[in-house]
């Protein structure tokens, strides 16, 4: 049992390392170009959103009430709405991101 142990380790150990070196040059990278890393997350915002309006709305209708469907179809919409907004206009979707996380 213990060398089956030991195997996995040593396979993992060496993932282990790739990924942390891996992820320092991305964290560097992140940090030498600000306005590219905002780019990305803007985009990886709004894809995000998009999937999770479609989420919401396939939600909706497995609620109850007529209340619960049309506040969450609501929101699902709105979700849809800014993510397409965000895809399409990312500049503006990064100042959105700076204005609000300003204060």
């Amino acid at each position: 049992m213990s060398t089956a142990v030991a195997a996995v380790t040593s396979r993992t150990h060496g993932w282990s390392a790739v990924w942390g070196v891996l992820l320092i040059l991305f964290g560097l990278l992140a940090v030498a170009l600000p306005l590219a890393t905002s780019f990305g997350v803007v985009l990886v915002v709004g894809w995000m959103l998009v999937f999770s309006s479609a989420a919401q709305i396939l939600h909706a209708f497995q609620s109850k009430g007529v209340g619960h469907i049309a506040w969450k179809v609501l929101v699902g919409v709105l979700y849809l709405g800014v993510g397409i907004y965000f895809l399409n206009n990312p500049m503006l979707g990064v100042a959105g991101f700076s204005f609000s996380r300003k204060g």
